[in-house]
C-alpha cells in the first residue's frame, strides 16, 4: 500500500527497519513492546505475528497470556518489565507519561531506550491503521 506513496515508501521502511533492528532495546523487551501495542489496539494480524516472534526470543506463554488479559503489573513479570510495560500502557493512552511511571522506568531504560519505546510504538501504530485500509 505504501507503494501508492513513493515519497513516503523509503522513510516508511527505513522507520520499521530502525525500530525493529537496530535498537538498543534486547529483542525481548521489543517483544514486550510489541505483543501491548498489537493487544491495545486490537490488531489481531500484529498479535498474531508477534506471539510467535516473541515465543521464539523466549517470552514465556504465561507473560504473552497475562498481557492478552490486561495483567501486566502481575507478578509473572519482572519489574523491570513491569516498569517498561507501565511506560508504554501510558504513552498509548497519552498523550503524556505520569512522573512516576517515567521515574521509574527511567531506573532501568536510558533515554535512547525510551524514546525507542515511543517510537516502536508509533511505528506499528501506523502500520496497524494503514494494512487494513488497503485491504480490499
Amino acid at each position: 500500500m505504501w507503494a501508492h506513496s513513493p515519497s513516503t515508501l523509503p522513510h516508511a521502511i527505513s522507520l520499521g527497519t530502525a525500530c525493529f533492528r537496530d535498537t538498543s532495546l534486547n529483542p525481548y523487551n521489543r517483544e514486550l513492546v510489541c505483543l501491548l501495542t498489537a493487544h491495545r489496539f486490537s490488531c489481531d494480524y500484529q498479535w498474531k505475528q508477534h506471539v510467535q516472534i516473541s515465543k521464539a526470543t523466549g517470552v514465556p506463554a504465561a507473560k504473552i497470556e497475562a498481557i492478552k488479559e490486561d495483567q501486566i503489573t502481575g507478578e509473572e513479570f519482572t519489574e523491570v518489565e513491569r516498569a517498561l510495560l507501565a511506560f508504554l500502557d501510558e504513552v498509548i493512552k497519552g498523550p503524556e507519561v505520569s512522573d512516576p511511571v517515567f521515574e521509574n522506568a527511567k531506573k532501568y531504560f536510558s533515554d535512547q531506550a525510551l524514546v525507542e519505546v515511543v517510537t516502536m510504538q508509533a511505528s506499528t501504530f501506523r502500520t496497524m491503521r494503514t494494512l487494513p485500509s488497503y485491504s480490499r
